[in-house]
């Protein structure tokens, strides 16, 4: 025994797991603009986690040559929950218990995001301290929540449970795609995937207000065609973006 843990023998891998495309109602992102993004980033591996579909992961899968977990975010009765490593679609409506059981029955993973966000309008909020015990994971930072205490919040919470905590960036617009990054020790299964998190390095690469203030003036753009709409050219325009910023 030379006393070196498992996780430091791993290849560190750096990913981003609540990602949406143009396949969730509320998202603007192409498969191949989100396959551009996340080379740009520099992401080894990424989870796709569209509203109520896995059509957008699948078609980045196919797209991308880095690893692409497929994911979802669902609609449960309560509030959001996202499944990770699916094969089917997860359908909307169920119960909190209902949803984490479709989610377990293809051998996924059920994370709680933004459990408490006050900026979610389908946070679980109470459900997810009701549910807890059934989850997986908890997010701990979501690049959209613009108070921080909700975050904070969540984050005392899985290290009182001792539950697995997560990041992620919840990029709805090309823009977005890298204001939230985790590295953590390589993992090739759902199982390796929860170990690997106990070594993870959450980051977000933004403050929760200036990505809101950033995306806010993106959307406004797209609308009134000031700001640029790829975000190499806003860097062009002098723009700071999520991808520079620390």
């Amino acid at each position: 025994m030379n006393g070196t843990s498992h996780h430091t023998q791993l290849r560190m891998v750096r990913g981003d797991f609540h990602l949406h495309t143009s396949y969730s109602i509320d998202g603007t992102t192409t498969p191949r603009k989100m396959v551009e993004r996340c080379q740009e980033v520099g992401f080894d591996v990424v989870a796709i986690t569209d509203h109520d579909t896995i059509e957008g992961a699948l078609r980045v899968q196919e797209l991308a040559p880095f690893r692409v977990i497929v994911g979802e975010e669902v609609s449960s009765a309560e509030g959001h929950i996202i499944g990770l490593f699916l094969h089917k679609k997860i359908e909307s409506g169920l119960s909190v218990p209902q949803t984490i059981e479709r989610i377990k029955d293809q051998g996924g993973i059920a994370v709680a995001p933004h459990p408490y966000s006050r900026i979610a309008g389908e946070s679980l909020q109470g459900s997810f301290t009701k549910y807890a015990h059934l989850f997986d994971v908890v997010e701990v930072a979501n690049s959209n929540n613009i108070l921080k205490i909700d975050d904070t919040r969540a984050r005392r919470f899985a290290i009182e449970r001792q539950m697995p905590m997560i990041g992620g960036s919840d990029a709805h617009h090309p823009i977005a795609v890298g204001s939230n990054v985790v590295t953590m020790p390589d993992f090739s299964t759902p199982e390796e995937f929860l170990q690997s998190l106990s070594g993870a390095l959450i980051e977000n690469r933004i403050s929760p207000l200036r990505h809101f203030m950033k995306m806010g003036l993106w959307s406004l753009g797209q609308v009134i065609r000031i700001y640029p709409r790829d975000p190499q050219e806003a860097l062009a325009w002098g723009w700071s973006n999520a991808i520079v910023d620390n």
